[in-house]
């Protein structure tokens, strides 16, 4: 109705928008918006830097989506038991690899806060920082061995309404 445009990420192929490329940037008055392709919870999962050009070239927030939550991680079960493992693997890699080292200073804005079927401990607070979970999140204080056990054992609900969501979102 306003005439933006949508953009998604890379999975899955939507019948509408356009798609989200890793490292595209947006710009926005006085800020560049960087998109980060951060797959785990689902194959085409999104996060977006935000940097603020009038204090620096450096991101100041990330809109984390459903990969890194405060005091969680995103669920990686979705796409069944036979992708739990690469998914799960992908998600460690997305967090480990692209998010954490935006910046221990960096905000994150998480799609969810506590309550959501997204993750089991999330925490009430609705923001955080990189390094705070880096310090405090107990999924960024294991190995990815124990990291990759715990998202394979781990029983979230699947709640009904899951796969009209994923009908209309297409």
């Amino acid at each position: 109705m306003s005439g933006a445009e949508i953009y998604h990420g890379p999975w899955p192929e939507f019948h509408y928008c356009n798609k989200a490329n890793d490292g595209q940037i947006f710009e926005l008055e006085s800020l560049s918006i960087v998109s980060i392709h951060t797959p785990g919870h689902t194959p085409g999962c999104m996060s977006y830097a935000v940097i603020d050009k009038e204090t620096g070239k450096d991101p100041v927030l990330v809109f984390t989506g459903d990969a890194l939550f405060v005091n969680e991680v995103g669920r990686t079960d979705l796409g069944g038991k036979d992708k739990r493992r690469e998914w799960s693997a992908k998600l460690y890699d997305s967090i480990n690899n692209k998010l954490l080292p935006l910046g221990d200073n960096v905000i994150i804005y998480p799609a969810h806060g506590a309550g959501s079927v997204c993750g089991s401990h999330l925490a009430e607070r609705e923001v955080s920082t990189l390094g705070t979970e880096r310090l405090m999140n107990p999924l960024l204080q294991i190995t990815r061995k124990k990291f990759l056990k715990y998202k394979e054992e781990e029983i979230h609900e699947l709640p009904p309404y899951f796969k009209m969501m994923e009908k209309l979102n297409k």
